[in-house]
């Protein structure tokens, strides 16, 4: 046979300390939360640039004909494709970067730095080409203007290539932190069901401690016979008080020169009437029932 007693007292004690101290080591969800609102809200942008970028793309390609038909116009929804082309090349880049592993990055490195050198040289003639175009000599402004055409090009189109590789970078921010939420939301969640189990268990010990404290008040000599003349009590003590009052009434009409028309409805019942009444049933109190329950219980 086991020795081992167990102590429920110090097994919960136990329970809500361990439950205490893993709510304080647990991680908070708010910042990998954070960071990924703060992710799609950056990769969402970038859709948007991409967007605007189509935009004046077809725009400056496609000009109005005379006709009054504009095929800018017309392919003018694609620029959504394009962006919804940006989310969706994220998960096409991921697949291949872990079928070929990170060496891939080398490229997108190399294609981000070229995007952004071209980018800044692409900004430099554009502004050049138009300053030019205004304070330049007349002989030679046919060939400075015509720079500004490949310009805002190679401009729009780094701009495309800068938005989308940011995105991804953004989005494999988000990708690496959702791991991270999934698993706090999983521990707090773990730690909320293991405090249910214990507030459970601590409000069933007080469930037990009332029944244990209600079984021993009526386990003492006398309890019932206690509780039952507390409840006659409780049952006469309206027809005493209304006995008395009615005696109190009644004094106060004695001797008094009453007119017919004054409010005394007790004035024709002798005062002796309701001092019989209130003397028989003033003597119904707690103590009465309960000496005669007692008796009862002697003569069982």
């Amino acid at each position: 046979m086991s020795n081992i007693q167990f102590n429920d007292e110090a097994m919960l004690s136990h329970a809500l300390a361990a439950n205490e101290a893993a709510k304080r080591a647990a991680p908070s969800p708010s910042l990998p939360l954070f960071k990924i609102g703060i992710c799609l809200v950056l990769i969402l942008a970038a859709a948007g640039v991409e967007v605007l970028s189509a935009k004046m793309a077809f725009g400056a390609a496609f000009q109005q004909l005379s006709d009054g038909t504009n095929l800018s116009a017309t392919i003018m929804p694609m620029r959504y494709a394009i962006a919804v082309y940006l989310l969706l090349g994220h998960v096409v880049l991921r697949a291949i970067i872990d079928r070929f592993g990170g060496g891939i990055h080398w490229i997108f490195d190399a294609l981000g730095l070229l995007a952004i050198i071209l980018m800044l040289l692409a900004i430099a003639c554009f502004q050049f080409s138009g300053t030019y175009g205004v304070a330049g000599g007349a002989d030679d402004q046919g060939h400075i203007a015509s720079m500004a055409g490949p310009a805002l090009g190679t401009l729009c189109g780094c701009l495309m290539t800068i938005s989308f590789l940011a995105a991804h970078w953004l989005a494999g921010k988000a990708l690496k932190e959702l791991p991270e939420f999934i698993a706090a939301r999983r521990t707090r969640r773990t730690i909320a069901e293991q405090q249910g189990v214990i507030d459970a268990v601590q409000q069933a010990q007080v469930r037990a401690a009332t029944r244990a404290a209600i079984i021993e008040e009526l386990s003492r000599p006398d309890a019932l016979a206690e509780r039952a003349a507390v409840e006659a009590a409780h049952a006469t003590a309206p027809v005493i008080a209304k006995a008395h009052e009615l005696l109190s009434q009644r004094q106060l009409h004695e001797g008094a020169d009453l007119a017919d028309d004054d409010h005394a409805p007790t004035r024709d019942v002798p005062l002796s009437a309701f001092e019989q009444r209130y003397a028989a049933v003033r003597q119904y109190d707690f103590a009465h029932f309960f000496d005669l329950l007692r008796k009862d219980t002697s003569h069982a």
